[in-house]
């Protein structure tokens, strides 16, 4: 994640949702990773709203705020980067 942030640098907002329960839990992992971006706690709400029923999910929103990828699972950096320059 911390790559995709890097090399799209301003054109894009990366924002991870965390399935750690608890505030410091999260702030040692994102300390500890050096995470440049910001990690929101999940809630079932927000998993609700993404449809998520596994985990890792990512999902791509264009800047109208429309959900244009959403995949279940892991894949290649390179497939990212592709969805990524679509929408940009």
């Amino acid at each position: 994640q911390a790559a995709r942030h890097q090399r799209f640098g301003g054109q894009i907002a990366l924002i991870a949702a965390s399935s750690e329960t608890g505030k410091k839990t999260v702030a040692r992992f994102v300390s500890e990773h050096g995470l440049p971006y910001p990690v929101a706690l999940s809630n079932q709400q927000l998993l609700d709203a993404f449809q998520v029923s596994a985990m890792p999910v990512t999902v791509l929103i264009d800047r109208e705020g429309v959900v244009r990828y959403h995949h279940a699972g892991q894949f290649a950096l390179g497939q990212m980067e592709q969805r990524i320059r679509g929408l940009l």
